[in-house]
Parts: C-alpha cells; structure tokens; sequence
C-alpha cells in the first residue's frame, strides 16, 4: 500500500500544528514500513493508491484524482465553525442547503462541494465530526475520530511541589488563540504566565498588539523555542491554559496533558472531548469576569501530577489508526 500526503499550506509560509501533525504522523506511518510520501508537483513519476488530503483548495483536482481511481483520505480541520454559536451553525446549515442547488459549474467557489469525493474522513475530535455531519452533511459511515498525540508519555514519580509557580501558555500568536485576553486575565490577578509560540505574522497588528500588552513582571513572551527548551519550561510549570476560540485538538494540549500539568481551557465544544479527564478545569475565552475567577482559582489548584491529565496517546499509536483507515477504504 502507498500513501501520498497532500496539503495546500505550505509549511515554510504557514509553520504551526499542522505541520506538526503531517511529520509526526509522516515518521510514525514510516517506523510501521508503510510506503508514503509527500506530494511533489514536479516528479510525474509519483505512484500511490490513497492521497491523504491535511487541505485542499482546488476541487477539480479531487475529481481528477477519483475519476484516476485513486482514494481519498481528508484529515479535515474545522476549528472555527465547532465553535460557533447554535444560531451560526444553523444559518451556515441553511447556506449550504440553498448552495447545493447552485448549477455544478460553481463547485469550484465551494470546497466542502467535493467532501462526497472523500472515501474517509478523519476529525479529531467527536464535536468536529457532528459538526461536519449537520453543517455539511457528509456521510457518517465515512467518518472518524483520531486524535493528536505525543513521542512517549514517561510517567513522572517524583513531583514535588513548585515553589516559583507560573503558567505556560503554548501556541501560535494569533487572535484565535486568545493570547492578548488571557495575558491581560493573567495581570488583573497577579499571576505569572509565559507565552510560547511563534505568530503568523510578525507584522500584524494582533501580533504588536500583543507584545504591546507583556509587563514582563507577570506576562513573559518567550518566543518561538526548541523542542527540548519548551518541554523544560512546560515540565517546571505548575499549570497551562489555553483559551482559544477554536481548535481542532491542538498538539501543545496533548503535551502539556502528557506531562501531568493540569489544564485551563475554554468553555467551548473543541476542549470537551478529550479521553478520560482528570485535570481538566474551563473558563469563558470572551468574558473577563469569568476568566478572572477560573484562572484565580485554577491556580489555587495547579500543580503538575505524576499521571497525564487526560489519556494520551503516542503517535505510534495514532499511525495504526490511520493505517486502518487506510486498509479500510483499500479494501
């Protein structure tokens, strides 16, 4: 069996958790001596009998690709839309209704148009799938939920108490992320959070706004870090929070879960489907009274535990995963 990825971002332009994800799964699927490869647009040798889609933008080419008898796998990332209110989902649902009568020459202007196309399509997380189900009504035998992971989950005995606690923050600086309203929550209340992650954009105004916003008495903006340094800030931390408006999983989560360190999440449908949750504490992402009570009395609480706060799994556990989805749209 041959597998090709395929994806729309380009990871020098767009670095973040896809990227992460693809090569995870890319070295994990490899260790199983599964055959796959990247799409390259300028080797027409290129053979495979599934293209595992992470984006797309051009529909044509998923026609093209069926009607050459390839299958197709889509990892497909909502984010957003999970996350809208009832009323926004309902009217995106009555949009695509009155879309679907639209002549077929207009396919192209509407990507989701070629999700019938897709022989499976993988969510990571349950409330993205429903989403995908009642929004775009894809059909359900043709969905699964796969999660992120992490390396290896090493079980930590010898917690001790952290007597200089902060919180960490990890992710992209982008407005999705909520960087700028947890770091303001973080100084109304006098307590010490460090940011790491790269922005999209260093020229942006979310992006100056934030740097704008750090005290460096309790807010500190790291960076982007290495592997090995953001584990060591995330291994002597006391607590993370993550209040984004949208996921679709978040890798920085499962490494912080993987850890021990209990989690502050918003109160939103991405953070409620994580398996079996044992640390795992909510606040509004948009109001500041909220926020301000549930990350005061999360740190009242926080302190890294010796077990992962949610179950995690390795992506070698995940690679098996897809790779019976793989043989199930083979067969």
């Amino acid at each position: 069996m041959k597998i090709l990825f395929s994806d729309n971002d380009y990871a020098y332009l767009y670095p973040g958790g896809k990227q992460v994800h693809v090569e995870k799964l890319y070295n994990a699927l490899h260790h199983l001596n599964v055959h796959v490869q990247y799409e390259n647009w300028h080797d027409p040798s290129l053979s495979s009998d599934i293209v595992h889609f992470f984006g797309y933008n051009d529909v044509n080419k998923i026609h093209l690709l069926k009607k050459k008898g390839y299958r197709l796998v889509y990892t497909h990332i909502l984010d957003g839309i999970t996350n809208l209110s009832s009323p926004k989902k309902k009217y995106h649902l009555v949009k695509n209704k009155i879309i679907n009568y639209a002549p077929a020459k207009l396919n192209p202007l509407f990507l989701w148009k070629a999700l019938p196309s897709f022989d499976a399509l993988i969510y990571m997380h349950e409330s993205d799938r429903q989403t995908a189900i009642q929004v775009y009504n894809v059909d359900p035998d043709k969905t699964f939920v796969i999660p992120h992971a992490v390396d290896n989950i090493v079980p930590n005995f010898n917690v001790v108490p952290n007597w200089n606690p902060y919180l960490v923050s990890v992710g992209s600086i982008v407005e999705r992320k909520n960087s700028i309203f947890t770091a303001l929550a973080c100084q109304r209340n006098k307590i010490h959070i460090k940011f790491i992650g790269q922005p999209h954009d260093i020229q942006s105004t979310y992006f100056r706004d934030f740097l704008s916003c750090i005290d460096n008495e309790y807010t500190q903006y790291l960076g982007y870090l290495t592997e090995n340094e953001k584990r060591n800030y995330l291994q002597n931390a006391s607590g993370f929070v993550l209040l984004s408006k949208g996921e679709s999983g978040c890798i920085a989560v499962y490494e912080a879960a993987s850890l021990g360190l209990p989690l502050l999440l918003s109160d939103m449908p991405w953070a409620k489907h994580y398996d079996n949750p044992r640390r795992i504490f909510y606040s509004s992402p948009f109001s500041n009274k909220d926020a301000d009570y549930a990350i005061s009395n999360f740190c009242k609480y926080a302190q890294r535990q010796s077990i992962p706060s949610f179950e995690v799994k390795t992506w070698n556990e995940i690679a098996k995963m897809y790779l019976n989805v793989y043989r199930s749209v083979a067969s």
